[in-house]
């Protein structure tokens, strides 16, 4: 019998103190700061709080004034406002 290996996605995603907080299918929470990202660093608080769950789990998206997603992609995390950072990923 072989075992299927399935990626986690997110389940869920919330904002703390400027941390943006995502809870994955396989029962972790991972966190790290809003401000590593160029626009989301000059959002507001209230503006970071919108944000919604997109491409079933794999993408993370503010849809307000931010106009901001941010993908997963080989388990690393890629703001779309800025393609040069990825580009070698791809």
């Amino acid at each position: 019998m072989q075992i299927e290996e399935v990626e986690p996605i997110a389940m869920q995603v919330w904002i703390e103190k400027r941390t943006i907080f995502v809870e994955l299918t396989d029962g972790r929470i991972v966190d790290f700061p809003a401000d590593r990202f160029r626009i989301l660093k000059k959002a507001t608080d209230e503006q970071l709080k919108e944000v919604k769950l997109r491409l079933n789990g794999y993408a993370l998206s503010w849809e307000n004034n931010l106009d901001e997603d941010i993908l997963k992609y080989c388990g690393k995390l890629f703001s779309i406002s800025n393609l040069d950072e990825c580009s070698s990923y791809f």
